[in-house]
């Protein structure tokens, strides 16, 4: 059996050594590296032979990101399957690294460990995978095409405002409003708000959305 090096970038040193001593059982696997930072990632990769990189998209730096580092990874070492191991599951995100990077799995860290493992052997069989999280959010992204008028009024109806005191925040007609909510009921597939504001509820919780406003902004090197 080929067995294959794989290369943990992650920033949470005891985080790194949990997944490399969950992983080392597999046999398909030959030796796991660790580093802790952009740098280390990047000697790491030229001395070593990497078959496979899990890499997170959060640093605690300003200078750099996971998006950063897998784009370095994908024009410098093309050869190498980035599998994204992260808190951060957006369908934005999804689109950002598979249609930019070598990024072939996206798995959320909440995942179980069977879903960590199958997304490794994928790799390997040069297949891509995607976790369960994943899969949802694409499932329901088609009716979250929302403009960025519709986001403000489903926000609102959120909080419990009525269309009349939404028209009123917003500075729009009342019946502008009514024409949103219209077109939300449609695109989420629902027949009143009620009904709205839950499945939009849920979609938040499934969904980190708002990542930027509790952590340090994704920036570019």
């Amino acid at each position: 059996m080929k067995k294959t090096n794989l290369l943990i970038i992650e920033d949470s040193r005891v985080f790194a050594k949990g997944l490399s001593m969950l992983l080392s059982p597999l046999k398909a696997i030959d030796s796991i590296f660790i580093a802790l930072n952009y740098e280390d990632a990047m000697q790491c990769l030229k001395s070593e032979n990497i078959s496979i990189a899990i890499l997170d998209l959060h640093f605690r730096v300003a200078t750099y990101d996971g998006f950063t580092i897998a784009e370095k990874l994908s024009v410098n070492f093309p050869f190498v399957k980035i599998m994204i191991l992260s808190d951060y599951v957006q369908t934005d995100y999804y689109y950002r690294l598979f249609e930019n990077t070598s990024v072939k799995a996206y798995i959320d860290k909440q995942c179980d460990e069977s879903e960590l493992f199958e997304g490794v052997r994928s790799l390997m069989n040069n297949e891509i995978y995607l976790c369960a999280s994943i899969e949802k959010l694409k499932e329901i992204e088609k009716w979250m095409i929302l403009t960025k008028r519709e986001k403000e009024v489903v926000k609102l109806l959120v909080k419990g405002f009525t269309q009349s005191k939404i028209s009123r925040i917003l500075f729009i007609a009342e019946k502008t409003v009514g024409r949103h909510v219209m077109n939300l009921l449609r695109k989420f597939e629902v027949k009143n708000t009620a009904e709205l504001v839950a499945k939009y509820v849920a979609y938040k919780n499934s969904n980190d959305e708002d990542v930027d406003s509790c952590t340090p902004p994704f920036q570019q090197i």
